[in-house]
């Protein structure tokens, strides 16, 4: 019997989506706003989480091809990493395309290999913290680390600590509301401890070089979340969230690069909940015109040489031109071509490595047929 589709995986996800909207927006905030904005920075847990568990369904896929898709999955992905740090050749770091290419790809090798049962998950998560929190620090430079340990005071997201994420998304999605609702108030417990344990000199909500106090909060979120959204029992298919979060990559690109626009123009003077409601409505906007256009050229992305292009141009248009508004305009063109077909691009790699028979003729060449009856008759002779 076919699994039913959990709408509610979209509902997080597009939940997700207006936590980035409010963490993204530069403004400088204050009182409420200011906490709505600490609040939207924990956006990547459930966009990171429902990645992870979405992977599992892959593990039965052959892994070469896998290998091969994430790989141009992150390279491709590097449009967006492009929209912060435009020359992505002088500055090449793990952003949200490399980390969930990295990520997917290690949770489908774990599934496939390994079959954890769905406490692993969550002792593998925790223990990946731990690790991180203990030796991340005392771990010395190599060619590379930028993607996979984090070092120094950097904005970025690496492979440790935020693989935690992904492993915890797929335990309380295997777990049930009751598991996730005890799941959530451990977690507050330790947010608890560890605000008490850092000292008031200390930042305690530290993002990407995840503190603890950043973790707990976290872990709050994920397991409420799991238990709340799961509560629904029918979402609408008309509901605001399924389109965002059924589009999530692509609402990544098309609101960073409507807040590119608002700094351009500076037009941060404006409110800020009317900047966060402008930045929502023209990117519901933009996502379905960017949508619709896509249906007239989404077929040209059968083809690899489509693709390679693409590729090409991603990592050309940096190292072309000094131009900051051009490459980010570019790379957000690019990008969302890339996040409208990125299944397509499934489709391309896994087709190279399927072997296609030369013909699928059942019937017997008549030719061979006639000398095999030949050779029949000679034997008899």
């Amino acid at each position: 019997m076919e699994k039913k589709y959990d709408h509610s995986l979209d509902a997080m996800k597009g939940f997700s989506c207006l936590l980035m909207m409010m963490a993204h927006t530069g403004l400088v905030f204050s009182g409420s706003s200011r906490s709505l904005q600490i609040i939207g920075e924990l956006a990547p847990i459930l966009f990171f989480a429902v990645s992870g568990i979405t992977s599992i369904f892959q593990s039965k896929k052959s892994v070469l091809p896998l290998i091969a898709y994430y790989f141009v999955f992150a390279v491709i992905g590097l449009s967006y990493n492009a929209l912060w740090r435009p020359y992505i050749w002088s500055d090449p770091v793990s952003d949200v395309p490399q980390i969930v290419a990295m990520s997917v790809l290690a949770i489908i090798l774990l599934e496939k290999y390994f079959r954890p049962g769905r406490y692993v998950y969550l002792i593998l998560g925790v223990s990946l913290f731990v690790l991180h929190f203990v030796f991340t620090a005392k771990v010395p430079s190599f060619p590379g680390k930028q993607f996979f340990i984090p070092e120094g005071d950097y904005t970025y997201f690496t492979f440790v600590p935020w693989f935690s994420i992904f492993l915890l998304g797929v335990f309380a999605y295997r777990s049930r509301r009751l598991v996730n609702l005890i799941c959530g108030i451990a977690a507050a417990c330790g947010l608890a401890a560890a605000y008490a344990l850092t000292p008031r000199e200390t930042e305690f909500l530290i993002k990407y070089n995840m503190s603890p106090g950043y973790f707990f909060l976290s872990l709050v979120l994920l397991f409420t979340s799991f238990s709340l959204f799961r509560l629904i029992r029918q979402y609408s298919l008309k509901n605001p969230l399924l389109f965002l979060g059924k589009h999530s990559f692509l609402f990544l690109y098309v609101h960073v690069f409507l807040i590119f626009i608002l700094t351009y123009f500076k037009l941060y003077s404006i409110n800020v909940y009317m900047v966060w409601a402008g930045v929502l409505l023209v990117s519901y906007i933009g996502m379905n015109a960017v949508l619709w256009i896509n249906r007239y050229v989404e077929a040209l992305f059968n083809y690899r040489l489509v693709w390679l292009g693409l590729m090409l141009l991603i990592l050309l248009v940096p190292a072309a031109t000094d131009s900051y508004g051009l490459i980010v305009t570019s790379e957000a063109v690019l990008g969302m071509a890339f996040a409208c077909n990125y299944k397509k691009l499934s489709q391309v790699i896994f087709s190279m490595f399927t072997l296609v028979p030369k013909s699928t003729n059942l019937q017997p060449d008549t030719a061979e047929l006639s000398r095999s009856i030949r050779s029949l008759k000679d034997t008899g002779n």
